[in-house]
């Protein structure tokens, strides 16, 4: 569930959405910038936390990271950020990082892996985390943009050693756009069967759960309420059913039904397919 109002409000707003996973932007996600908490900022959280019951709880990073540019502005940009975030989670205790990797812009995947990579290790170095992970999450949208298919994932993770502060976010919509289906019962499994084969559930964390406004295949990154997009509701049912996901976080990022993002609605619609 994403919450609203900073870190303080994350908590009491997650009880009244009925969530119970929590993904926050602690810093405005079209702007450069990471978060830097005080140490008055770290004892309240940790306090707020505890009494929370620690949930699964994750940042979510600027967009404007792009780890596989070869802009010379934006690369060290890019991974001064991402490492903010990262020792910012850290300190505050929490899960880890959701990121988008970023596009490449036309000199190809493997051209553009061993900096993507170079990168996010450098940016573990400097965060140096005890707890927190990075999440790199698959992407949507034309063929420049990295993580939009398994095998990319599966090759980022694999040149980083099988470092286990490094793990997944699947994103349905993203999934969907860029031409896993997961409209049925079958499809949903058949998509879960391949992120298995390829980059495996052990490295799966959180699922980022949005319908799509636009159909399969069609790489244009539109989210939609539960049950009100391309997906529906027989695709969610599918996913919240797979024992293979039991475990795993299911966090909110969709419109809301009143257009101000995640809500006690799609929650409820979250629940009820799950039951």
């Amino acid at each position: 569930m994403e919450a609203r109002k900073g870190l303080y409000n994350a908590f009491p707003n997650a009880v009244l959405l009925g969530a119970d996973a929590i993904q926050i932007h602690p810093t405005p996600p079209g702007f450069w910038g990471s978060p830097k908490p005080s140490d008055e900022d770290v004892e309240r959280f940790r306090d707020d936390y505890a009494t929370a019951g620690r949930p699964p709880f994750y940042f979510h990073a600027v967009y404007l990271i792009n780890l596989a540019s070869d802009d010379g502005k934006v690369n060290p940009r890019s991974e001064s950020t991402l490492a903010g975030y990262l020792a910012a989670a850290d300190r505050l205790g929490i899960d880890g990082v959701i990121f988008h990797v970023g596009s490449h812009r036309g000199t190809g995947f493997e051209a553009a892996l061993p900096g993507i990579t170079g990168r996010m290790q450098r940016a573990l170095e400097r965060a140096d985390p005890k707890r927190s992970r990075l999440l790199i999450e698959n992407n949507a949208g034309a063929g420049d943009s990295v993580g939009r298919r398994f095998e990319e994932i599966r090759a980022m993770l694999d040149a980083l050693g099988g470092d286990q502060r490094v793990r997944a976010c699947f994103d349905t919509c993203h999934a969907f756009a860029s031409g896993y289906d997961l409209r049925t019962e079958e499809t949903a499994r058949q998509t879960i069967d391949e992120w298995e084969r390829v980059v495996g559930v052990d490295t799966l964390e959180v699922v980022h759960t949005n319908d799509s406004m636009t159909g399969l295949g069609s790489n244009r990154d539109r989210h939609a309420n539960i049950g009100q997009g391309e997906i529906g509701e027989e695709g969610f049912r599918a996913l919240l059913h797979d024992p293979r996901l039991a475990k795993v976080p299911f966090i909110l990022e969709v419109p809301g039904f009143e257009g101000l993002g995640p809500d006690a609605e799609n929650v409820a619609i979250l629940r009820r397919l799950a039951a």
